[in-house]
């Protein structure tokens, strides 16, 4: 599938960022960030209209099939019409071989477990955090809560939270004061009344089938202790937004739309005991090997979901890492990078699967805030009493 780096794009942030620039590319020559149309589209319903409007000037296209993600097309939108038409076309036809000849069947809506979902805030952008309510709300799951962690050093009168909660019997909002995005997860933790919990940023939007295949994924393999998946950009304006998308690989490090398994190696002797994971495809064929602390680039915390008992049994999230729930990305990515490496080492796997979400959250390089995020379906860590996990 054609992509401008090595990997598919996962993340886009604020609208009202600066927007077009130059960046330095790897060669050091300048080359122009141009903006990106994001769009979404199912691979067995019609084409998207691909015409130039004299703004975007490139198409990233999310090629789905039921709701999950397949892949990534990256279009130029000032070419030919016909050339674009089958450029996208031979995507499309990659993106249906990549699926699996007899997907299975759903569980049923009564079999799907409550799931808890935590939000850690500070409030900051009460327009974003509406939006991600707002997404929330629309969740095709039958049983959820949605707890908002007010983690502000003080709180304003009037309080927007309290109008977010209104009217919603499916939402709390729970105060945290220790500073630090570990502390509200945690605190979010030990008041959900789920066995499972699902974390996201308060900038994210989230696809409606998110839960589902959460669920859908613990469901179908009881011994996984988490589930993560990929974020993908809501919008591509900026030049932070496209560098970040295409040299930084967006969200985790590693974006691939095919399952894959992490296990670790009991077999590689080193000086740090089961210190080596194993990746393997959805057939088991072994695509490479990895230190143990190469967990982190397969998850970031505004698409992770945990076996409560799992978080519990590890005390949750480092409180020492006190970032800020609108920290920059790289420190956000470390509190959940802690937290999967050491699950993973009193357990035996990490597993990927497919799912969404979007939202916008603060640059790579600097304090500025440049993308909205969109998680799609996950990835997974099991535990001992299960030694392998997929990702689907």
């Amino acid at each position: 599938m054609t992509s401008p780096n090595t990997g598919p794009p996962k993340v886009a942030r604020r609208r009202n960022e600066k927007r077009g620039g130059r960046a330095g590319s790897a060669s050091g020559s300048e080359v122009a960030a141009r903006p990106a149309r994001v769009i979404t589209v199912d691979i067995d319903g019609p084409p998207p209209e691909l015409s130039f409007d004299g703004h975007f000037q490139d198409a990233w296209i999310v090629l789905c099939r039921g709701g999950a993600p397949l892949g990534i097309s990256v279009l130029d939108l000032t070419a030919d019409t016909v050339f674009k038409q089958a450029r996208l076309q031979e995507d499309i036809a990659r993106a249906r071989a990549s699926q699996p000849e007899t997907p299975s069947s759903p569980p049923s809506t009564t079999a799907l477990p409550r799931i808890s979902v935590v939000v850690p805030t500070v409030a900051h952008h009460i327009d974003e955090l509406a939006l991600c309510v707002e997404s929330l709300g629309r969740l095709d799951y039958p049983d959820f809560e949605v707890l908002l962690v007010d983690n502000r050093r003080v709180v304003p009168t009037p309080d927007p939270l309290a109008a977010l909660a209104h009217d919603r019997p499916w939402l709390r909002v729970v105060r945290e004061a220790t500073p630090g995005i570990s502390a509200a997860r945690n605190k979010g933790v030990t008041e959900s009344n789920s066995y499972f919990v699902a974390f996201t940023d308060d900038d994210v939007r989230v696809d409606p089938r998110w839960l589902r295949s959460i669920a859908t994924r613990f469901l179908r393999e009881p011994g996984l202790d988490a589930v993560t998946g990929l974020i993908l950009p809501a919008e591509l304006e900026s030049a932070a937004q496209i560098w970040f998308e295409r040299y930084f690989g967006g969200f985790g490090g590693v974006r691939s739309f095919h399952p894959v398994t992490l296990e670790l190696d009991p077999t590689k002797r080193s000086i740090m005991p089961r210190g080596r994971l194993t990746e393997r495809d959805a057939k088991g064929v072994v695509r490479q090997h990895s230190s143990l602390y190469g967990v982190g680039r397969y998850v970031a915390g505004a698409n992770m979901t945990f076996r409560k008992s799992a978080l519990e049994h590890i005390h949750g999230f480092d409180a020492v890492a006190k970032t800020s729930p609108r920290s920059s990305t790289s420190s956000g990515r470390v509190v959940a990078w802690d937290t999967n490496l050491r699950l993973s080492s009193i357990t035996a796997i990490a597993a990927i699967t497919r799912n969404c979400s979007r939202s916008s959250t603060a640059a790579a390089s600097d304090s500025r805030r440049c993308s909205r995020r969109w998680c799609s379906p996950i990835p997974a860590i099991c535990s001992p009493s299960a030694p392998r996990c997929r990702w689907r």
